[in-house]
């Protein structure tokens, strides 16, 4: 995917992330949530706009998911 020069946006972008670990005697979870505002820029339609930013995202919490993954499996194998 070619990447272009966007217009800077009328404020900067504000992230939103949160991180949690849920532990019962038969159960974890973890959860990841990232969140982005951003605006539409000149260049982009309402639809560009959506699909760069859930792009941005979904590559990012993925990365943080495997990350995560990694370090509560070191966790537990490492305090077993």
């Amino acid at each position: 995917m070619e990447k272009k020069r966007l217009s800077p946006p009328p404020e900067p972008t504000k992230v939103d992330i949160s991180l949690g670990f849920k532990s019962t005697f038969h159960y974890n979870s973890v959860t990841v949530n990232i969140g982005l505002t951003d605006y539409v820029r000149k260049e982009e339609n309402l639809d560009q706009a959506i699909d760069r930013v859930y792009d941005y995202i979904e590559a990012k919490l993925m990365q943080k998911m495997e990350n995560t993954r990694k370090e509560v499996e070191q966790f537990y194998v490492n305090n077993k």
